[in-house]
């Protein structure tokens, strides 16, 4: 345990090292009002295991809440035995007290997975959400939000999940009439300390991507990281673990020939070029005897086909054509 605190601290001391040196961070101390006192901080701590906990702390400057919060992270990861791969932090920059209502219609304008904004439900912060947490679980988005709707159907506007909101906060949980929306700017240390794009911009697809030096040798590192936590996702059988969704501990549903056999085209393209292991080869072949029990069928005139369930798609067809040339 006593190893997992100091791994904390040591990436929380690289952070604070970028951090308190952040002239935007330095220039952007909102104004304190009779309302809201503090300055507060977010550290979010990961063992890569399940989802992130996200904790927050309070405090009259910034190194008052960063004490804080970093205390409160210190005591969850001796609680929880977590080992932290990754620690990020956000600082808020920025705020606002508005309606509920303004609020729902800040939601309503965005698109699924692009709220920028932060929500307090109170003014120490005690319930708060990043926007990272709002855009998993927290935004309800009515089913339609990706294709057209039957004719006549009435579409409700993104808003808030109350249901999920007292799944977190308890079965009492109302939300305010005011709020507080807030604006951060993030860092993270995965090994790396790295700054988080920060650009609110509506509908900015970038905000909360790290922001990194594209050299050839980072993005070859990049490549191989993901490859490796891919391949790692084989099972026995060749079945690529398809959308593991770590808060409920499951897969997603849906696995079908275009993302097997797409998956597939990526990893043959990787072992041409930068080449794998003997035992990662043996997984890839896994894969494709997969492809081969699963989808690949033989018709009466003895001719192979690529079926996904009982349909023959096009783009499924042709992917999986693509991957068994290779």
């Amino acid at each position: 345990m006593q190893n997992h605190l100091t791994e904390l601290r040591r990436k929380a001391l690289e952070l604070r090292a970028e951090v308190f040196s952040d002239s935007k961070i330095k220039e952007a101390e909102y104004k304190k009002t009779s309302l809201i006192k503090d300055s507060f901080v977010f550290f979010s701590v990961c063992d890569t295991k399940k989802t992130a906990a996200t904790l927050c702390g309070g405090g009259y400057d910034l190194n008052a809440a960063w004490g804080n919060a970093l205390k409160k992270t210190e005591d969850y990861v001796l609680r929880e035995g977590i080992s932290p791969v990754w620690v990020k932090v956000d600082v808020v920059t920025d705020l606002d007290v508005v309606s509920k209502e303004v609020f729902d219609e800040y939601i309503a304008g965005i698109r699924r997975h692009y709220c920028t904004k932060g929500i307090a439900f109170d003014p120490d912060f005690s319930g708060a959400l990043l926007p990272e947490q709002l855009n998993s679980w927290f935004i309800k988005h009515d089913t339609y939000y990706l294709h057209a709707p039957p004719e006549g159907t009435v579409i409700t506007p993104p808003r808030l999940n109350l249901s999920a909101l007292r799944k977190y906060y308890g079965k009492g949980f109302a939300v305010p009439k005011q709020v507080i929306a807030f604006n951060c700017k993030a860092y993270i240390n995965d090994g790396s300390v790295f700054p988080l794009n920060d650009d609110t911009s509506r509908n900015n697809a970038y905000y909360g991507v790290r922001e990194v030096p594209f050299t050839a040798e980072y993005v070859k590192n990049m490549i191989a990281t993901s490859v490796g936590s891919i391949l790692r996702d084989i099972d026995d059988d060749g079945k690529f673990l398809y959308e593991y969704n770590a808060r409920i501990g499951r897969a997603r549903g849906g696995y079908n020939s275009p993302r097997h056999a797409g998956t597939l085209i990526a990893l043959c393209q990787y072992a041409d070029i930068i080449g794998v292991t003997e035992a990662e080869r043996a997984k890839i072949d896994a894969a494709f005897d997969y492809l081969f029990k699963n989808f690949v069928f033989t018709h009466e005139s003895g001719a192979k086909y690529v079926k996904n369930g009982k349909t023959i798609l096009l783009g499924g067809a042709g992917i999986g054509v693509i991957a068994l040339s290779l």
